[in-house]
């Protein structure tokens, strides 16, 4: 349900004009023909009765329906116009003369109100989190307090009526939850900016646990290597197949799996003018290569230590291999080995950026691979941020170490291959798409510092920002009580006054939230 401001705001105001205007001379005219003027006040107050007993029950039928999606404070708003009122009819059974003044300007100020409560609609906030409602809550209480004293204060040194007005005051020139509504728009507004960027953030709750983190586990190949590898050479050790038919059988593995070796295989069987062979029930191997059937025959190309583990290998030819920096990866069959695959993954230059990021703000990284130990001699060089790394691993040392690795709850995990089973829980990044289970995906790892920059943000806002604002909420509380107080025999101007300040506030705050 929808609350019909502009109904209310019209029929407001066409009532103040009505009785502000017309009134006035009805109760000229009802003079000269004999008739006592206080029907016209008792018709003045009938009229202002109805638009108010009318306009109650549609806030309370409005509440009712609407309680879970409001973005003002309406209860608040509630108890304020039946605290006005009720001094309205205060002032009006002690000076029935006053009717033409009283109820038009309470009629003229409640569209105002009305006014307000109309054009504070943000329609984009983030969900209202469980600290969102305990700030809201204190300021409520805070405005409480402050109207339960105005109210005592101006009927203890005036009277019932004023302490109403002073009361009345105070509820209307501010709304508790304007700071987490600002807040809430604020961060709906950067994680548009995260998707605008194309960044995935499946879990929110990350950007308020990322400025702890202090450890940052990184993935070589993929991450801190470019996407696509180079080869080097592809030799065939198995005199029933030639260099030409392990480059086919590769091409043909590889291609039905995103990798940078694919990438790069796909290159290389193209510039040789190699077709890739036809390959049925493509398989991916976690952690160890990929596997297919081809002319009825299942092949596979996996990584070399488990080459070793498994199939008869030579260790002084991988030795050889590892030597020279470049990674390795064999051809097999279902008994030996048949083709060796030497290629490297060059490392991004760009990443020398995030690099000095990450010292800056005092991260450390660790990089553990399970390739060949020569292929990260130039991330030593040129990673400052780096305090731990090992490669030349096993899939099943590589994990070990991993989880070891991820032991501590400031520490946090950025890959692009699949999370082995038994990971401890803490922040996972992908720097892909194939992983929908991680808190977050990048395009690339230089998108880490957006990331983390969103969460800086995020920690302002929440913190420092929301404190500004209630303050300043705060400052309004008092100021409607020192209005109310200090207005003397003018108090009957008091709400006015306050629901004037609140529209300009509230033209305030959506000129802050524009787009």
């Amino acid at each position: 349900m929808n609350f019909k401001y502009l109904r209310y705001i019209i029929i407001a105001i066409l009532l103040a004009l009505l009785t502000g205007i017309i009134a006035p001379i009805l109760t000229t005219y009802v003079q000269t023909m004999n008739i006592d003027r206080r029907y016209v006040y008792l018709m003045v107050m009938i009229i202002g009765i109805i638009f108010w007993v009318f306009l109650g029950t549609s806030i309370v039928r409005y509440l009712r329906q609407s309680e879970q999606r409001l973005i003002s404070s309406w209860h608040e708003v509630l108890t304020a116009l039946i605290s006005w009122g009720f001094a309205c009819g205060v002032a009006l059974y002690k000076a029935p003369a006053q009717t033409w003044i009283v109820v038009p300007l309470t009629l003229f100020g409640t569209a105002i109100l009305l006014g307000s409560l109309a054009l504070f609609q943000p329609i984009n906030l983030d969900h209202e989190s469980a600290t969102d409602q305990r700030n809201s809550k204190r300021l409520r209480w805070l405005l409480t307090l402050v109207t339960i004293i105005g109210l005592v204060l101006g009927t203890l040194t005036v009277n019932l009526m004023a302490g109403l007005l002073i009361a009345t005051t105070v509820l209307l020139i501010a709304d508790p939850k304007w700071p987490t509504v600002l807040i809430r728009y604020q961060r709906q507004l950067l994680q548009d900016r995260l998707r605008e960027n194309g960044i995935v953030v499946n879990d929110w709750t990350i950007l308020n646990r990322l400025p702890g983190i202090k450890s940052i586990l990184l993935e070589k190949s993929g991450v801190l290597t470019e996407p696509v590898a180079s080869i080097y050479s592809v030799k065939s050790v198995d005199d029933r197949y030639s260099d030409h038919d392990v480059i086919g059988i590769a091409a043909g593995l590889l291609r039905n799996f995103a990798s940078p070796l694919s990438s790069g295989f796909a290159k290389y069987a193209a510039d040789q003018e190699i077709d890739a062979s036809e390959v049925s029930e493509p398989e991916k191997i976690a952690l160890i290569g990929v596997s297919g059937v081809i002319h009825q025959e299942r092949f596979a190309v996996i990584s070399a230590r488990e080459a070793l583990k498994n199939y008869a290998v030579s260790a002084e030819v991988l030795a050889n291999y590892q030597a020279i920096g470049n990674s390795v990866s064999y051809i097999v069959d279902g008994i030996q080995v048949i083709g060796i695959i030497n290629y490297g993954t060059p490392l991004k230059y760009s990443l020398l950026e995030i690099d000095r990021m990450l010292v800056k703000r005092g991260i450390r990284t660790q990089i553990i691979s399970a390739d060949a130990m020569g292929s990260v001699h130039g991330l030593t060089e040129m990673f400052q941020s780096a305090s731990y790394v090992k490669a030349g691993l096993s899939p099943k040392d590589k994990t070990l170490m991993q989880m070891t690795a991820l032991q501590t709850e400031d520490s946090m995990f950025i890959t692009n291959q699949q999370i082995p089973h038994g990971m401890p829980d803490r922040i996972m990044m992908e720097v892909g798409d194939s992983l929908p289970i991680v808190d977050a995906q990048l395009k690339d790892l230089e998108q880490l510092e957006v990331v983390l920059k969103a969460a800086d943000k995020l920690t302002y806002l929440n913190q420092r920002h929301l404190r500004w604002l209630n303050v300043g909420i705060m400052f309004l509380i008092l100021m409607g009580l020192l209005i109310g107080v200090g207005l003397g025999n003018w108090i009957i101007l008091a709400p006015i006054i306050a629901v004037v300040i609140r529209l300009v506030v509230v033209a305030f705050l959506m000129y802050q939230m524009r787009d």
